[in-house]
């Protein structure tokens, strides 16, 4: 969305500048044949962990401010606050973590906030829906873990039986 017509050059760079952020972090890869992105943020994370999580709350500060200064309402200042602490702490869960990073979108989710704080009820709305969807998914890859560990006793034990 293109920034107000009252806003200021410095404000436009600033937000421009947000823009590029949040595509780097969240957006600037596609998985082949599918319209699922991801960016530097999930990648960080899948290969170092808890370092993407962290470079997140670090990117998402200046998002967060933006909003103090344009003064919007606590509660749309609230929702930001949580996406990015959801965003680290569930993003350090090994694998489940690297799920959530590809679908959650924090920094997305914060940018659309700041340029249209109006936008808060679709915002809680399509958080909630994909919510359940991570749920599911988090005991699919919990029962998944299990399986392969039990697997991977029974063959071990199998193999060191005189």
């Amino acid at each position: 969305m293109p920034p107000d017509k009252g806003a200021t050059l410095s404000e436009a760079a600033r937000l421009s500048r947000l823009h590029r952020l949040v595509y780097w972090l969240e957006e600037c890869f596609r998985i082949p044949f599918t319209q699922t992105r991801f960016g530097l943020d999930a990648l960080l994370g899948f290969f170092f962990p808890g370092v993407g999580d962290a470079a997140g709350i670090v990117a998402g500060i200046p998002i967060l401010l933006a909003a103090l200064r344009r003064r919007h309402p606590w509660r749309v200042l609230l929702v930001m606050t949580v996406n990015l602490l959801l965003d680290a702490t569930i993003g350090s869960i090994p694998l489940f973590g690297d799920l959530f990073d590809l679908v959650w979108k924090a920094q997305r989710k914060n940018l659309l906030l700041l340029e249209d704080p109006q936008a808060l009820a679709t915002v809680l709305r399509e958080a909630k829906g994909r919510f359940v969807w991570l749920a599911v998914a988090a005991v699919v890859l919990a029962v998944a873990i299990v399986v392969l560990l039990a697997a991977v006793a029974f063959v071990a034990d199998s193999l060191l039986r005189p």
